[in-house]
């Protein structure tokens, strides 16, 4: 019921005031954790449909929090409010009240999500045909491999063995969650794959959010 924590656990975050300070303890997250150096300038601003605030809806309509992606990025969850800013052309830090909670490093293929000591958490892979390549470790291996089907379905492979298909209906935002749930994405206007990242289970609920923020982002 992993997927239930994540949708748990965003919601209330709309009352948060970026002025509260809020707590960056993993321990509010239940759900599961350089070959290229060569630096390149940060993304533009997102467009004009992805700069838009996104909420996330639970299936009976309520709130359950939002992020805002862009060069300012904002994040908000139940016990965390997290903005991005650029400190570097390419590394974005996001912080809380209490300091920095994690930093993105920009690379050529995509970018790293890293610990606020620069540990390695997630290693974030586009590939040129839009599918996506997410590892734990610098040289790919064990990577989770996120496409579209043919049919639409959000597939998520390890290596080479499919985990799951997941529907996403373009029209109304409704997206299927591993456990059976569905969640509602306002506005749609995104490229699905990014939404994928909700379904990997190895990844904490604030990664998965920094990770969607910054694919909305580029």
């Amino acid at each position: 019921m992993k997927h239930i924590t994540i949708l748990l656990l965003i919601t209330l975050t709309i009352a948060c005031n970026n002025n509260n300070t809020t707590s960056t303890d993993n321990n509010d997250w239940q759900q599961g954790t350089q070959p290229n150096n060569t630096d390149i300038p940060a993304p533009k601003a997102a467009n004009n449909s992805f700069s838009k605030t996104i909420q996330i809806y639970d299936p009976t309509g309520d709130l359950l929090g939002m992020i805002s992606p862009g060069k300012n990025a904002l994040i908000k969850t139940p016990t965390l409010a997290l903005k991005g800013s650029y400190t570097k052309s390419d590394k974005k830090k996001y912080r809380s009240g209490k300091g920095t909670y994690a930093e993105v490093k920009m690379k050529d293929y995509g970018f790293k999500v890293r610990k606020a000591n620069g540990d390695l958490l997630w290693k974030v892979k586009i590939m040129d045909d839009g599918r996506l390549k997410i590892s734990d470790n610098e040289e790919g291996l064990n990577a989770y491999k996120l496409s579209i089907s043919d049919s639409g379905d959000l597939k998520l492979k390890k290596d080479e063995q499919e985990i799951t298909r997941s529907p996403f209906d373009p029209n109304d935002g409704h997206l299927q969650l591993i456990d059976g749930q569905t969640i509602k994405i306002n506005p749609n206007a995104h490229p699905p794959i990014n939404w994928g990242v909700f379904l990997i289970p190895d990844i904490e609920p604030i990664h998965q959010l920094i990770i969607i923020t910054e694919l909305l982002s580029r």
